[in-house]
């Protein structure tokens, strides 16, 4: 007795064959909705969690590392690394804020006010509660 190829036992696994998914939609429409909704909500459930968590450490590393308390403005070196550290954290802000509008969770945005000194030529974010935003 021959033991039979794996693709025979599952012909769904040919080459050129549909996935399961496709498959399950064919013979089976109400289940494949069931399947998608679960899906869909394990996956929604899934993105919220890890952008609260992305808030969290961004909101923290935002009062960190935006600031110019902790730089020599006499180098200027360092006054523009520090520029360059800043500019990576408004992006930051900008995509993560996206994200959760993308998503509609409007309790995971990063609020911040963004500030300039036109004498030090530097820029300033620091973090605000969203109730002052």
């Amino acid at each position: 007795m021959s033991v039979p190829e794996l693709e025979e036992v599952y012909p769904i696994l040919k080459k050129g064959k549909m996935d399961a998914l496709e498959l399950l939609r064919k013979n089976s429409p109400k289940e494949y909705e069931r399947t998608q909704k679960a899906i869909m909500t394990d996956a929604k459930s899934q993105i919220h969690e890890n952008l609260i968590k992305h808030q969290s450490v961004l909101r923290e590393c935002v009062q960190r590392y935006c600031g110019y308390g902790d730089v020599d403005k006499d180098n200027a070196n360092a006054v523009a690394l520090k520029s360059k550290i800043m500019q990576k954290y408004k992006w930051l802000v900008v995509y993560h804020n996206y994200m959760c509008g993308l998503n509609k969770f409007e309790n995971c945005f990063v609020y911040v006010r963004y500030t300039y000194d036109p004498i030090t030529l530097n820029d300033y974010m620091e973090v605000i509660d969203s109730t002052n935003a």
